[in-house]
C-alpha cells in the first residue's frame, strides 16, 4: 500500500493542476489591474503637475510681464493702527522665518521695536530710551541673524549694535569703533555692517564694510568705498552715491557701490565669490532734476519748527547758490534680494519720486535676465521705501495720500 501522501491518483492531479491555473490567472489578473490603476494615478499626476505648471508663476515669470500688479491683501494688519505707531513713518522691517516681523519707525520712535504676526496683528513692543543692556537709542536698520536674533542697528554715533532673541529678549551689545549706518545677518553667527570712519578732507567720506562674529566680535575688513560730494547743511539725496549691502538667499553678503556698476558676492569670512557688473547707463542731472530737488527741499521747510526755519531757508538759499550736484546721477536706487534670490537693482533718476519704481532683475550668479517695474499709477496709494521680499509676497510702506491719509504697512502676493 502507498501512503496518503503518496497518491497517484490522476482525478487528484487534474484537480491540482486547475487550481494552480486558477491561481495564476488569479495572480496575473492582479497585477494587470495593479498596473492599470498605477497608470491611472500617474496619469492624474501628470496633468496636474501640468496644469499646475501653467497656474504657477514664478518671479521671473512676473518680472517678465513687464510690472507688478499692486493687488493688497486685504486681510493683512486690517486692524493694526500704522499710522499711530508709525506717525513719522517706517525705517525698517525685517522677517523671521515663521513669517512674523519687526519694524522700527522713523526718528527712534519711542525708542523700540513693535513685532507682528504673519498677518500684520500686533504682538508687542520692547525697548525703551538709553543706552544700557536692553535699551535702545533711536533704533533703525533691523536684521534676523541665523533666524535666532534679531539685530538692532542704532543711531550711527552710538558706534553699537543691540542683539535680542525673536522675543525680545536681550542677548549682548556689540560695540564698534566706527559709526553704524546699517547691518545685515549673514548665517554661522557672522553680520556685515555698514560704517565709516572720518576724513580730513570735509568733502570725503570713507565707508568701510566688516564682518563681525557674534560671539568674539573678531572683524574681517572686507572693501571700502571713498564718496566725494560737496557738504552743505542740507544733503543732496539721490545724486549723492550710495552703499548698499544685502544678505543673498544662501546667507553670503551682496554689496554695491551706486557711483559705479560692479556688484560683489562676498562669503560670511569676507572671501570674494564673485562680482558682475549692471548695464544700466548713468545719466546726467538735468537741470529740470535740480530744481525738482529743491521744489521738495522748499515743500519741507514749512514742516519744520518755527524757530528754526529761517534758518533752513539761509541755508537752502546758499545751496543753490553752490554747484554741489555731481555731473552725472548714480548707476541706481538702491539694490535687494527677492525671495528666491534673485537681486533687484532700482534706477535712480535724479529726484527718486515715490511711486515710480523700476528696476532690473539679476539671476543669483548674476546674470542679466529682464527689466520690470512696480506701479502704482492706476492704484490706490503711492509706494515707498522699505521694500522688503518674503516668501511669496512683496510689502512696503503706503505714502500717506488725500484718499485716507493714513501710513500702513501693504502685502502683495506675487505667485
Amino acid at each position: 500500500m502507498k501512503c496518503d501522501n503518496e497518491r497517484t491518483d490522476p482525478i487528484f492531479f487534474a484537480a491540482y493542476t486547475i487550481t494552480l491555473k486558477l491561481n495564476n490567472r488569479r495572480f496575473i489578473l492582479l497585477i494587470n489591474n495593479l498596473e492599470s490603476r498605477m497608470k491611472k494615478i500617474f496619469t492624474i499626476l501628470f496633468l496636474f503637475l501640468f496644469c499646475f505648471s501653467f497656474s504657477y508663476a514664478s518671479l521671473i515669470d512676473i518680472y517678465k510681464r513687464g510690472a507688478i500688479k499692486l493687488v493688497a491683501d486685504p486681510e493683512f494688519g486690517k486692524n493694526t493702527n500704522w499710522d499711530e505707531m508709525f506717525y513719522k513713518g517706517i525705517k525698517s522691517i525685517a522677517f523671521a522665518s515663521d513669517g512674523s516681523f519687526f519694524v522700527t519707525g522713523l526718528g527712534g520712535i519711542s525708542h523700540s521695536v513693535c513685532k507682528f504676526d504673519r498677518n500684520g496683528k500686533f504682538i508687542k513692543k520692547f525697548g525703551r530710551k538709553g543706552r544700557g543692556p536692553g535699551d535702545l537709542y533711536h533704533p533703525g536698520n533691523l536684521s534676523i541673524l541665523d533666524n535666532k536674533y534679531l539685530l538692532i542697528g542704532e543711531y550711527a554715533t552710538s558706534r553699537r549694535i543691540s542683539v535680542l532673541d525673536l522675543n525680545g529678549k536681550f542677548v549682548k551689545i556689540i560695540k564698534t569703533r566706527c559709526p553704524v549706518f546699517d547691518v545685515v545677518g549673514l548665517r554661522n553667527s557672522k553680520i556685515a555692517i555698514l560704517g565709516s570712519k572720518t576724513d580730513e578732507n570735509p568733502d570725503k567720506i570713507t565707508y568701510m564694510i566688516i564682518i563681525l562674529d557674534l560671539h568674539n566680535n573678531r572683524e574681517i575688513h572686507v572693501v571700502l568705498f571713498i564718496k566725494k560730494f560737496r557738504r552743505t547743511a542740507i544733503r543732496a539725496g539721490d545724486f549723492e552715491g550710495k552703499v548698499c549691502i544685502s544678505r543673498t538667499k544662501n546667507g553670503n553678503l551682496l554689496v554695491g557701490f551706486s557711483n559705479n556698476q560692479k556688484i560683489t558676492i562676498y562669503s560670511p569670512d569676507g572671501k570674494k565669490i564673485f562680482s558682475f557688473n549692471i548695464n544700466i547707463k548713468q545719466i546726467k542731472v538735468s537741470t529740470e532734476m535740480k530744481e525738482e530737488f529743491y521744489k521738495g527741499v522748499e515743500s519741507n521747510i514749512e514742516k519744520v519748527p518755527m524757530r528754526v526755519r529761517n534758518m533752513v531757508r539761509k541755508q537752502h538759499k546758499k545751496m543753490r547758490s553752490m554747484d554741489i550736484f555731481p555731473k552725472y546721477v548714480p548707476y541706481y536706487k538702491s539694490l535687494i534680494v527677492d525671495c528666491d534670490g534673485n537681486f533687484i537693482v532700482f534706477y535712480n533718476k535724479g529726484y527718486f519720486k515715490a511711486g515710480s519704481w523700476r528696476f532690473q532683475v539679476y539671476s543669483p550668479n548674476g546674470k542679466y535676465i529682464c527689466d520690470s517695474k512696480i506701479s502704482s499709477e492706476k492704484s490706490e496709494f503711492k509706494i515707498t521705501t522699505p521694500l522688503v521680499f518674503h516668501n511669496d509676497s512683496l510689502y512696503f510702506t503706503k505714502l500717506k495720500d488725500i484718499k485716507d491719509d493714513l501710513l500702513r504697512i501693504i502685502k502683495i502676493k506675487l505667485k
